[in-house]
C-alpha cells in the first residue's frame, strides 16, 4: 500500500505542469524630460501574466497573457488592430528572464476624431511617453529611465500554491497524527 501511495503521488508531481506567473514590477525614481530634473518620486507599474509555454524558464511576447504599463494596457490580443484601428493598444516586444529585469517596448493610440487623441508608448530602460489633446488643450509628459531608477519585483502567488500548501499541511498532519497514535499503542 505504502509503495502504490508514493508511486502515485511521483506520478501526480512529474505530470504537473507550471501555473501562469503573473508579477507586479514598481520603478521608482525617473528623469523628468521637461523640466529636466530627476523625480525620486515618480513611480510607474508593470503588472504582466505570461505563461512559460517553452519550458525555457522565461517569458517572451508570445508567452504574455496580459500586461499593462501606465496608460497601457494590452491582453489576450497583444496588437489588436484590425478591429478597431482608431483606438488601439500594442505589445510589440516583450522578455523577462526570473532574477532579471523585464524588457518590453508597448504603445497605445486613440485617434482624435474619436476621443480627445491619446498616445502613450514605453520602451523598459528609455522612456514612457505620454500625450495629449484635452478639449484642445495639448499636454505631454515624458519620463526616462537612470542609472538611480529602482526596481521592485513582487509576486503574486498563485491560488494553486495556497492549495498545494494546504495539502501539505494535511499531509503532515495526518503523519504526526498517524506517529501519535502508534507511539500510544
Amino acid at each position: 500500500m505504502k509503495k502504490l501511495i508514493a508511486m502515485l503521488s511521483l506520478a501526480l508531481c512529474s505530470s504537473a505542469q507550471a501555473a501562469p506567473v503573473s508579477l507586479w514590477v514598481t520603478y521608482t525614481g525617473f528623469q523628468d524630460s521637461l523640466s529636466g530634473s530627476f523625480d525620486a518620486g515618480a513611480t510607474h507599474v508593470l503588472h504582466f501574466t505570461a505563461d512559460d509555454r517553452d519550458g525555457d524558464g522565461s517569458y517572451s511576447l508570445s508567452e504574455v497573457l496580459g500586461f499593462s504599463f501606465g496608460a497601457i494596457a494590452v491582453g489576450p490580443e497583444l496588437c489588436d488592430r484590425d478591429t478597431n484601428y482608431r483606438m488601439f493598444s500594442c505589445l510589440s516586444s516583450f522578455l523577462y528572464r526570473p532574477g532579471g529585469t523585464a524588457q518590453f517596448t508597448a504603445l497605445r493610440y486613440e485617434d482624435p476624431r474619436v476621443s480627445d487623441g491619446f498616445f502613450a508608448t514605453v520602451v523598459s530602460g528609455a522612456y514612457y511617453a505620454v500625450s495629449g489633446d484635452i478639449n484642445r488643450y495639448p499636454w505631454h509628459f515624458e519620463h526616462r529611465w537612470t542609472p538611480a531608477t529602482q526596481v521592485t519585483i513582487s509576486p503574486v502567488p498563485e491560488p494553486a500554491a495556497f492549495g498545494m500548501l494546504a495539502g501539505g499541511l494535511a499531509v503532515v498532519a495526518g503523519a504526526l497524527r498517524r506517529r501519535m497514535g502508534s507511539a500510544k499503542a
